[in-house]
């Protein structure tokens, strides 16, 4: 009888515990059937005007100051169409840390989610370290840098299921749902790898795929291992650019050019 009474006793503890436990985790919803319960509040230094001060093409390799802070401008932005495209609503942007009595759940961006929240607990080279808390009625976004904080965007993103296979709008695959919930959660993490990119995607590919961070440049220099004289006495190794032979860049599937490459080493 005593065992009987002490299973018993231990199973409403547990019971009791989960039941608290789910309280105290309840997830956070940031649009219902399709209405935005949720404010995203971004601070000024970020949020200029994109059509005066616009991002420049293939500027995601950079590590300038400016240039990522442009790239958190456009993340954000880019996160109010994905949701919009995901549930129909549109989130609004406020400027600035909530006001007193502001009832709405808050997402917080950058510098605003550190005042409430801290820095991430996790540090990375070239200050890619991250953190995501949802809890306490917001959301809170926050990187090392203003490039951390845009991943930090794009890794809730990817929680929700939303990817990117190709750039532009054909591998873009998103969740559609007229309800976006996101579970209570405090994480700091950063990207397994120091560097990530690929040289033929655009901004907002690489911001989708958290590509970037150190400044590395790769490429090769071939084309001046092309003999002048191969060049004169054959122009059909030319590439054709504009309708015209052009006078650097060569044809790579040419027989000659391999051949010429390959004599070229093999004589070194």
């Amino acid at each position: 009888m005593r065992v009987f009474h002490l299973a018993l006793f231990v199973l409403c503890v547990t019971s009791n515990g989960l039941v608290l436990s789910s309280e105290l985790r309840a997830d956070t919803t940031l649009v219902a059937d399709g209405q935005p319960r949720a404010a995203v509040f971004v601070s000024e230094r970020v949020w200029d005007d994109a059509t005066k001060n616009p991002e420049p093409a293939g500027v995601w390799r950079t590590l300038k100051p400016e240039d990522n802070r442009r790239r958190l401008r456009e993340s954000v932005r880019d996160f109010l169409g994905i949701v919009e495209r995901m549930s129909g609503a549109k989130l609004p942007v406020e400027v600035g840390a909530p006001k007193a009595g502001d009832a709405r759940f808050a997402i917080l961006i950058g510098e605003l989610a550190t005042a409430k929240f801290g820095l991430p607990a996790k540090k990375a080279e070239y200050q890619q370290g991250l953190r995501i808390v949802v809890g306490n009625n917001a959301v809170g976004l926050i990187g090392e840098s203003d490039l951390a904080t845009s991943y930090a965007v794009y890794t809730l993103l990817d929680q929700l299921g939303c990817r990117w296979f190709l750039p532009s709008a054909m591998g873009e695959v998103l969740p559609i749902s007229k309800t976006i919930t996101l579970k209570e959660q405090d994480v700091s993490t950063a990207p397994y790898t120091i560097y990530r990119g690929l040289w033929y995607c655009d901004n907002d590919f690489a911001r989708r795929n958290r590509l970037g961070d150190m400044e590395l440049s790769c490429g090769h220099f071939l084309e001046f291992n092309m003999p002048k004289e191969l060049r004169a006495l054959h122009p059909e190794i030319k590439a054709i650019i504009g309708g015209k032979p052009h006078e650097h860049w060569i044809k790579w599937t040419h027989p000659l050019v391999a051949e010429a490459l390959a004599l070229g080493h093999l004589t070194r």
